[in-house]
């Protein structure tokens, strides 16, 4: 099913759960296809796994105050054919920050993206300038998702091969400059 051209999609993901605590709570990750705006919820619920109709029912309260007219609402594997570059990351988990890049890179630099591989997969922070165009944004986007599948695969000596620089050992780091 497709939303007509004047409907708001939004779709959601689970990010964590706290077993320890009761009742437990769930959080929510939301984003517009579009990757903005997005945000986080929290249900607290006793029950291990939350059904969708509880989910969305919580997410469409959270949301009235930001949308006139109610979204739809679906998960992420459910409408991943619809979302842009930005929202996949945000929708991987990863988060995607705007901040002044050029005042400390120069005024090539476009983007970045810091990465740690960790046991569950890469936890990233993709970094994209203040000034960037929404074009330049899409495309900070694409090749950050171009850069974290490959990031997962390679060997040090690639990484480096590739441009990226070690922050810490467990740290990487990849500028992304205008051509």
């Amino acid at each position: 099913m497709t939303a007509s051209p004047s409907t708001t999609v939004v779709v959601w993901w689970k990010t964590s759960l706290g077993l320890a605590e009761i009742p437990r709570r769930h959080t929510i990750g939301w984003s517009d296809t579009s990757g903005v705006p997005n945000g986080a919820i929290t249900i607290a619920s006793p029950h291990l796994r939350l059904d969708r109709r509880t989910i969305e029912t919580a997410l469409a309260a959270n949301l009235a105050q930001t949308y006139p007219t109610p979204p739809r609402l679906g998960p992420v594997a459910e409408l991943a054919d619809q979302l842009t570059p930005e929202a996949r990351l945000r929708a991987a988990g990863h988060q995607v920050l705007t901040r002044n890049l050029t005042a400390v890179y120069g005024h090539r630099t476009i983007g970045g993206v810091v990465a740690t591989l960790l046991g569950r997969g890469v936890d990233a922070h993709i970094l994209i300038d203040h000034g960037a165009s929404p074009p330049v944004r899409t495309a900070v986007c694409q090749a950050a998702e171009h850069a974290l599948a490959e990031f997962v695969v390679a060997t040090p000596d690639e990484l480096y091969d590739a441009d990226w620089e070690r922050g810490r050992e467990d740290r990487w780091q990849l500028l992304l400059e205008r051509r």
